[in-house]
């Protein structure tokens, strides 16, 4: 277990127990933070019995009771179901924090405790958070998302100013087990399905095919989304990395970069759209990004790759420095360990974490943040 001083000073005892995906938990008292990570999967039941043990076993032993425990949005992850038992048993207070809300709020935890010199946060400033999936406050699923916080009459206030353009995910999950049912749903949106069927026909019969289609007509047993990690695993489909099948954890996408090599110059396209009453939004146009591969299918492929990466990031960053040039940006989520996605924010001087994991492993973290910092901006 880490430990960190941390110069925040609450009364309360704080626990924070991360998402699913990424066994993580960290608790705070007296200035002091104590950071549990690398559990593993949760999804996976000795995982998750495992980190309930390692968890109780650590307050117990430490005759620590919390007062605030933080989970995820997500009503069915089992850390927040498990929050909300511990906030009963303990009788505590119980604050739900939005996934990407966290990631960004990881990397000020990160410039907190590397800060010789306690550094304050800036009053206001824009997240970009980049990761495969999301609970977002929509009901949708989100991972390519710029926020704007800012403190407005003593409150912090979170604006989702930009993301990805939202795909279907057809068929839930599965879609993330097999790339091609998420590559499908994005060329039916700019395709016929003739024109298409010749890219599939490969994995799936007529049949199977055209069922798909109508799930994605009809939008059965589909979720939107705005991931990062679906567009790359689309990608990484298309240019022929990956096959239908995922055989590990985030495959497609890690293919994808070691066979990137020099992008294109391709310019973002990035879509405003009038959200009426509530501030303007920005969408990266992921439909375009598409659109463009299949004319170009004929190019080097490691540089259809690495173009991929780099039009999604640079248009993050343009509809960021369009929200208000002048505000610093901090990127977390899963992504930010993309070595190209990574590469272009060092150049356009936006903060990422260097000592906190700047994935799902490090969203305890970030929730613990949120909860000491955001009336504190």
């Amino acid at each position: 277990m880490k430990e960190f001083d941390i110069p925040i000073e609450r009364k309360e005892t704080i626990l924070a127990l991360g998402p699913e995906s990424a066994g993580n938990f960290c608790i705070y008292e007296n200035g002091k933070v104590y950071y549990e990570k690398d559990l593993g999967d949760l999804i996976e039941e000795n995982n998750f019995e495992n980190y309930k043990k390692v968890l109780l076993d650590f307050l117990d032993k430490n005759n620590l009771k919390p007062d605030i425990i933080c989970t995820d949005l997500h009503p069915e992850y089992k850390t927040t179901i498990l929050g909300q038992e511990l906030a009963e048993r303990f009788n505590a207070k119980p604050e739900k924090v939005q996934h990407h809300v966290a990631h960004i709020y990881s990397v000020l935890f990160d410039q907190t405790i590397r800060a010789s010199i306690p550094q304050p946060i800036p009053q206001k400033f824009i997240g970009i958070a980049c990761d495969g999936t999301g609970y977002g406050v929509d009901d949708k699923i989100w991972g390519g998302e710029i926020l704007k916080l800012e403190i407005r009459n003593w409150k912090l206030e979170i604006d989702r100013v930009g993301h990805l353009e939202n795909q279907l995910l057809c068929g839930g999950d599965l879609a993330i087990k097999q790339p091609a049912r998420m590559l499908l749903s994005i060329l039916l949106g700019i395709k016929q399905p003739k024109e298409v069927w010749s890219i599939f026909s490969a994995f799936y019969s007529e049949q199977e095919f055209n069922t798909l289609v109508k799930m994605h007509e009809q939008k059965f047993n589909s979720l939107e989304t705005s991931s990062t990690g679906r567009i790359l695993d689309a990608a990484s489909f298309l240019l022929g990395f990956c096959s239908n099948e995922r055989k590990y954890k985030h495959e497609p996408v890690d293919l994808l970069e070691r066979n990137s090599t020099e992008a294109f110059d391709l310019q973002p396209r990035c879509d405003k759209q009038d959200e009426q009453d509530k501030c303007d939004k920005y969408i990266l146009n992921t439909s375009y990004l598409f659109e463009w591969l299949l004319d170009n299918l004929d190019k080097d492929k490691g540089r259809l790759a690495a173009t991929v990466q780099r039009y999604i990031m640079d248009g993050l960053i343009q509809i960021a420095k369009s929200v208000d040039p002048n505000l610093p940006i901090y990127f977390g989520g899963g992504m930010a360990n993309n070595k190209i996605m990574s590469q272009i924010a060092k150049e356009n001087g936006i903060i990422m974490s260097d000592n906190i994991e700047r994935g799902d492993y490090g969203m305890s973290l970030g929730q613990l943040m949120y909860y000491l910092r955001s009336d504190k901006l």
